[in-house]
């Protein structure tokens, strides 16, 4: 992020969104391997599932 944090509350704050944007880039690429035929939409709507608690199994997306 190029926005500098003049507080250490808001250099953590910075860094939690930094970690959260890694383990979601992360959890992308493992669903792009588990599933290399799922469309990128696919990917999008299991990443969503997943933020909000809900997430399909592998079999969920190609039946």
């Amino acid at each position: 992020m190029s926005v500098q944090a003049t507080s250490a509350e808001g250099r953590r704050l910075l860094e939690a969104c930094d970690m959260h944007e890694t383990g979601l880039a992360m959890l992308r690429q493992r669903f792009l391997r588990e599933q290399p035929q799922a469309t990128l939409g696919e990917i999008e709507a299991r990443l969503r599932a997943c933020l909000i608690g809900s997430v399909p199994s592998v079999g969920d997306i190609h039946p």
